[in-house]
């Protein structure tokens, strides 16, 4: 039997890269999946895609901000209305931020990072988490946090900030939905080069830097992180809450040394920084 065999599963950022990769490995598995992301125009076409795969009966697209508490509410009632339960959820919706020096970052723009990154998964969590408390039959929240969260390298210092909130925010839920039979856990993914990122223009330099970034020779995707949200959100994983899981090709048992030395990522990155922000406004995940 596949592993989300009949379970509900809410992806955020759903048609992202990170996130649409989550979406066919949910449905892969056995789920029902919501596919929510803030841009509906792409939204609509990948769950579209994902229904053309033979998942018709099994998708749905939800438009949501998952900065907005009603739409985050109305999100996880579309769930419910739609499939008739809510087993899980997984946070992976957000923006990158604006690259560039921390005394040059705008008050603007950390507060935008910070609202989507950490505000969001705050209300995902709050949110999934009541309507598991009303179904009374537990369930699994996971969290998409980052190595940056650890390290002073690479990302900007409102999404590193922001990710290491939702790791104290991972830890805290953990142990406070534990009576009621629901697990939080966090994936942590390494230097991931998306398709956003390639709108730079120097695709092939950030993959070689992203490989020099971790010990292991292969350029990671969103297929590796969606492969770990999957087993976190079944009941293979049922023993695990309060778990931050790396996925990141060893760059984290090598330390933040190895990357400085050998990645280069941030200066590929720190050109097109302001372009990051502005094209993440209308797409989360």
């Amino acid at each position: 039997m596949k592993r989300l065999h009949r379970k509900v599963c809410i992806i955020t950022g759903g048609a992202g890269g990170i996130g649409f990769a989550a979406v066919e490995r949910f449905l892969l598995e056995g789920a029902c999946v919501v596919l929510a992301d803030l841009n509906e125009e792409l939204g609509r076409e990948k769950t579209e895609l994902a229904a053309a795969q033979g998942y018709r009966d099994k998708v749905r697209f939800c438009s949501c901000d998952i900065s907005d508490e009603n739409q985050v509410e109305e999100m996880m009632r579309f769930a419910v209305s739609e499939f008739g339960r809510l087993d899980s959820i997984f946070n992976n919706a957000g923006i990158g931020g604006a690259f560039g020096p921390l005394t040059d970052i705008r008050v603007r723009d950390w507060d935008r990072t910070l609202s989507i990154v950490l505000r969001g998964t705050f209300l995902c969590v709050k949110h999934a988490a009541r309507t598991m408390q009303q179904q009374n039959s537990g369930g699994s929240i996971v969290n998409n946090a980052s190595v940056v969260a650890h390290v002073g390298d690479s990302a900007g210092a409102a999404y590193a900030a922001a990710k290491a909130g939702i790791l104290s925010l991972t830890y805290f839920a953990s142990r406070e939905l534990s009576a009621d039979r629901i697990r939080v856990n966090s994936v942590s993914p390494g230097t991931i080069v998306t398709p956003l990122l390639h709108r730079g223009g120097n695709a092939s330099e950030l993959e070689e830097a992203a490989v020099g970034h971790q010990p292991w020779p292969i350029v990671e995707t969103g297929y590796h992180v969606a492969a770990t949200a999957a087993f976190l959100a079944s009941d293979e994983a049922k023993f695990l809450t309060g778990e931050e899981v790396f996925v990141d090709g060893g760059a984290s048992a090598a330390g933040p040394g190895y990357a400085s030395a050998e990645g280069g990522m941030r200066e590929l990155l720190m050109p097109f920084g302001e372009k990051v922000l502005d094209e993440t406004a209308t797409h989360v995940g």
